[in-house]
């Protein structure tokens, strides 16, 4: 298969390359969040703990068990995990209704008009 054979499947009008652009700065993003949680752990585990905290921290890795959210959001029950986001909602609604009403909405339109 060469290069025009794969280039003629594919439209030209750009959505392709858009679209690769997209997933790439999402798995870049989702790179540096990880590389910055990494290494506010690890300089809090150097300032407070000393050299030793920091190495525990360098062997643990990235995503030690202790630290992970998904696995901390796996050992909560069920109910929990469909009662906190309602609470939330419970919350943020009448605050929004009371104090940013030109906050309602979504979209880019309803922050522009916001911000004006």
């Amino acid at each position: 298969m060469n290069a025009s054979t794969l280039t003629s499947r594919w439209p030209r009008n750009g959505h392709v390359f858009m679209t690769l652009a997209a997933a790439a700065c999402g798995v870049a993003g989702a790179a540096g969040a990880i590389l910055f949680r990494f290494l506010i752990r690890l300089f809090q585990a150097l300032f407070f703990e000393g050299p030793a905290g920091a190495g525990a921290v360098l062997e643990a890795g990235f995503l030690p068990e202790a630290h992970d959210p998904l696995a901390q959001a796996r050992a909560l029950p069920w109910w929990l995990l469909t009662l906190l986001p309602a609470l939330g909602g419970l919350v943020v609604g009448p605050l929004v209704w009371r104090f940013a009403r030109e906050a309602r909405g979504h979209g880019i339109p309803e922050v522009m008009e916001a911000i004006a």
